[in-house]
């Protein structure tokens, strides 16, 4: 590798294990990790940074992250849970279920995903079965910078659903809530704004 890295942080989730062994053919140390909560990934900084040197400053970023989720979770207490339907991907559909990192954002965000009991991690659904849920809020991750308008009209014609008829239709950053990093608490705050809109003033969560 050109790069010539002293260590490799990889994660086994979408990447061939020939990709290991291959690091592995070249001496360069590999530290795997599969995070799938956000108490794993607030665990992993810490890891890391015990790993590289920077313990200290791992431990601040851990400990900063912790109370923004905290600032987060006063925020929604006590209020009433919209039915949210969070669409990974439109085509197949695919949502977050049980044990998935997006159905735990939503919660945390005040929220019930609607499709939390349908399947492990982030399987197919069908658009039917989905609106049959009646969510209040629907959340279309984009994973590009053009945020899906032509996802987003395949949805709003279905103006029976409680989301559409008021407007709670909205498109998000996928690389937000999908990225098992720091930036899941930049998701967490931009889902927690969008679910509980009243809960928040013009000025920064954070």
């Amino acid at each position: 590798m050109t790069l010539r890295p002293d260590l490799v942080v990889a994660t086994p989730a979408g990447n061939r294990h020939e990709t290991f062994d291959q690091l592995g053919r070249l001496k360069i140390p590999v530290y795997l990790v599969n995070p799938v909560s956000v108490q794993d990934v607030l665990d992993l900084i810490g890891r890391v940074g015990r790993l590289t040197d920077r313990a200290e400053a791992a431990d601040r970023v851990a400990a900063a992250l912790r109370e923004r989720i905290q600032a987060v979770s006063a925020r929604v207490a006590g209020r009433p849970r919209p039915r949210v339907l969070y669409v990974l991907w439109p085509d197949p559909l695919i949502v977050p279920a049980r044990g998935a990192l997006v159905s735990e954002l939503i919660t945390l965000a005040g929220g019930d995903s609607v499709t939390a009991d349908g399947g492990q991690g982030y399987p197919r659904y069908s658009m039917e079965a989905a609106l049959a849920r009646n969510p209040e809020v629907i959340l279309i991750a984009s994973h590009d910078a053009t945020g899906s308008p032509l996802v987003r009209s395949k949805w709003e014609r279905f103006t029976q659903v409680p989301a559409v008829s008021a407007g709670r239709l909205h498109t998000v950053d996928g690389n937000l809530m999908h990225r098992y990093g720091p930036r899941i608490v930049d998701g967490l705050e931009v889902l927690a704004r969008l679910i509980h809109p009243e809960a928040f003033d013009k000025a920064a969560v954070r």
